[in-house]
């Protein structure tokens, strides 16, 4: 049976060890499920909030992402981990190009040379991606 006590003191203020018994004698057998609140030894805390982090969700977390998406992004960042900083530079400066700049760059080149090109970036095996955005620019 739990009589009715007082909530815990700071833990450092027990002078005597037996002064915190009868709190910690119910919650080590089990407690009443957190009806009383002086069962736990300790103030209930969010400690992931408490460091500076985000604080503890009350419901499973759900992504707004398919499966599908988030495999991409994981192989996207994968295949460019792989790669040296100056090739990943190269590649971020072809992407922000409009199709028209990749021709005035590129266009002398030949499929073959476009094509490995998209392969060092990371397009896949002989991707047809450098291609395709020249051959677009070259259609505008």
């Amino acid at each position: 049976m739990i009589e009715a006590r007082k909530p815990l003191k700071d833990p450092i203020a027990h002078k005597d060890p037996m002064d915190a018994h009868h709190a910690t004698h119910s919650a080590w057998a089990g407690g009443t499920g957190g009806s009383v609140d002086d069962e736990n030894l300790v103030m209930p805390i969010d400690h992931s909030k408490a460091v500076g982090g985000e604080a503890v969700t009350a419901e499973p977390e759900i992504l707004k992402l398919t499966e599908r998406q988030l495999r991409r992004a994981i192989r996207r960042m994968l295949a460019e981990a792989g790669m040296p900083s100056s090739v990943i530079k190269h590649k971020q400066t072809l992407a922000a190009m409009s199709d028209e700049e990749l021709v005035e760059k590129y266009g002398h080149k030949s499929e073959e040379e476009l094509r490995k090109m998209a392969w060092r970036h990371g397009y896949g095996r002989m991707s047809p991606h450098y291609l395709n955005r020249v051959n677009s620019g070259k259609q505008r």
